[in-house]
């Protein structure tokens, strides 16, 4: 119920059970008939509609008509909120081994709201303004004072953005011998084999070769440009105890007790921008391994570390987030689409995870992932054209006061090796500051969640 009183924005008298006494002001009832006298909205009951039913009445508008006048200020809504937000929130089709991939992951064709045409939908938010307006209605007519629907986003803000670096390759001297290389090697191969590629590869090796430091190494252009659109963002940080370099899904190329690292950790932190961890691929379930990680990370930035994304979003529901919890963290921000954009939650603002097999909350928070930038590459092609293809899921965000969470790698930020993706950082900071939007790190976006259900619970 909290999930829903967040996004509802007002408080309101919570029955959960029966009560003799009508109370005073708005009361939602949640699977009981309200009290003789009360003014309000009972959720559940009779001819109560599926979690997918639900879903498709918010995406067409049509879901405002389920609710039905009972009684003298009184109305019904006949969704069983706890199975619609454990479907929703809780992940339950996620539970099932046979949906998912090589690597553990959610598949997207067995996403059932994906496989409906609604896996760009802030479902649950849409649910919240349904009863809101509910609730509001009824007050009127009862003449009862509502209090002003309350966004968590500080200044005012229309609505928050997660910005986010998976910092998968560091930067430094030698990231760019090891490029230097690998592109001899290919350079090699390919003049031998009469490929045109080979002309590439030799340009690389001329540009490494003249140009001083690393082009890849981008935290401190990063943070001057976010700072210039007044913005900060989270760098997720591998944190294992070697740096390793065999395998495509391991780590590689930096230790975080490196020097180069440490330079950007110091960076990050003393300018109030975020370090987190990025978990590696083969601890997703190891707490133990996990909250190594973590108290490797807060040795270097000096400070307690709340958030996670693990390595390939290679999130095990619930089995990671258990893991999650149990080394410490506060939040995790891995629930997306390697590759696809949009909203698997069917929320754009951060929730507390609940647990379907423990059936209760576990004291983490998820803020899932829109949608990244290798997954944008195949939604809408070239760097060019993202800002179109975000704009209708930025919308929806902030048509519902929610929160976006945009995942870019930071070496993708020299734009000779990955030419647009600067500028299209560049636009999309651009647009969120014109928007008036919150836009921010992982851990300031969850602190306003938590801040904003703290006042909601308190009035």
């Amino acid at each position: 119920m909290e999930e829903l009183l967040a996004r509802v924005g007002v408080p309101y008298r919570l029955i959960v059970g029966s009560m003799d006494k009508a109370p005073d002001g708005i009361v939602l009832a949640i699977g009981c008939d309200l009290p003789q006298g009360a003014a309000g909205l009972r959720l559940g009951g009779p001819g109560a509609i599926d979690a997918m039913a639900l879903a498709r009445r918010l995406a067409d508008g049509s879901a405002g008509e389920l609710v039905q006048p009972v009684g003298e200020g009184q109305s019904a809504l006949p969704i069983d909120l706890g199975d619609v937000f454990e479907d929703w929130l809780g992940r339950r089709e996620e539970y099932d081994p046979a949906k998912h991939d090589a690597r553990g992951r959610m598949r997207l064709d067995c996403h059932a709201l994906t496989a409906a045409g609604l896996g760009q939908m802030p479902l649950a938010e849409l649910l919240a303004d349904v009863v809101h307006e509910a609730l509001a209605r009824l007050a009127h007519r009862s003449h009862v004072a509502l209090a002003e629907r309350r966004s968590p986003w500080p200044g005012g803000a229309k609505f928050a953005c997660h910005l986010s670096h998976d910092v998968d390759n560091l930067g430094g001297r030698y990231q760019t011998w090891r490029r230097y290389a690998a592109s001899s090697v290919r350079y090699l191969r390919d003049r031998l084999a009469g490929k045109a590629l080979a002309r590439e590869h030799l340009a690389r090796i001329r540009r490494w070769w003249n140009e001083p430091g690393d082009p890849q190494y981008c935290v401190p252009q990063l943070l001057e440009l976010e700072g210039k659109y007044g913005a900060t963002s989270t760098f997720y940080l591998f944190c294992n105890r070697t740096a390793s370099t065999r395998g495509q899904m391991q780590p590689r190329m930096y230790r975080i007790g490196g020097i180069l690292a440490r330079q950007a950790v110091s960076l990050i932190v003393r300018n109030g921008w975020e370090a987190g961890v990025h978990g590696t691929y083969s601890t997703n379930t190891n707490g133990p391994a996990l909250a190594d990680q973590k108290r490797r990370l807060e040795e270097v930035a000096g400070e307690e570390i709340a958030g996670i994304r693990q390595h390939y979003l290679r999130l095990a529901v619930p089995e990671t987030w258990r893991a999650q919890r149990h080394a410490g963290f506060g939040y995790d921000a891995s629930l997306g689409w390697n590759d696809d954009a949009g909203m698997r939650a069917a929320t754009c603002r951060p929730f507390q995870i609940w647990d379907c097999r423990l059936q209760c909350t576990i004291g983490l928070y998820e803020l899932p992932l829109t949608a990244m930038d290798g997954a944008m590459t195949l939604q809408f092609g070239q760097p060019e054209a993202w800002l179109d293809g975000l704009s209708g899921l930025l919308a929806q965000a902030e048509r519902v006061g929610g929160a976006a969470s945009i995942l870019l790698h930071p070496d993708h930020m020299d734009g000779v090796e990955f030419p647009g993706q600067p500028e299209f950082y560049k636009g999309l900071l651009g647009l969120l500051k014109n928007r008036g939007a919150f836009a921010s790190n992982g851990r300031d976006i969850i602190a306003a969640e938590a801040d904003h259900r703290r006042l909601l619970t308190a009035t």
